[in-house]
């Protein structure tokens, strides 16, 4: 470690923010393609920098939804999905970093936030064994 104490407090926070997240996000639903999950996983008692968001998509043929997306404003437009509309998945983005500044997170850039189809999540053996 780099001298610095662990952050404990950070996990809880992130679950508190995250329940507020997942209630306003599940269901979501845009051009055919919803939230049906949000899940969050990170070493935020190392830094709170580490925190992923994700957003389990469905609705779409599976191939339609992009696998390990992470979303941000500086990815490339050749680079977006085709068939999701890439400024929903970006408001979001925006809403979960919204959520967790107005919660008092530490960490100003806020967590990553990637996307995913829920199928394709389970099929991988769920969620703990697809993304490590």
């Amino acid at each position: 470690m780099s001298g610095r104490d662990p952050l404990p407090e950070n996990s809880p926070l992130a679950d508190r923010i995250m329940e507020r997240v997942s209630g306003a996000l599940r269901g979501r639903e845009h051009d055919g393609v919803r939230v049906v999950e949000v899940l969050h996983y990170g070493a935020v008692w190392i830094d709170p920098k580490y925190l992923v968001v994700w957003l389990l998509l469905e609705g779409r043929p599976e191939n339609e939804i992009p696998a390990w997306l992470t979303i941000t404003p500086d990815l490339v437009p050749s680079m977006r999905p085709e068939h999701v509309d890439y400024d929903w998945l970006l408001d979001l983005r925006t809403e979960v970093h919204t959520a967790f500044q107005d919660g008092g997170w530490p960490s100003p850039e806020g967590p990553t936030v990637s996307v995913d189809s829920r199928n394709r999540v389970a099929e991988g053996g769920g969620p703990w064994n697809y993304f490590r």
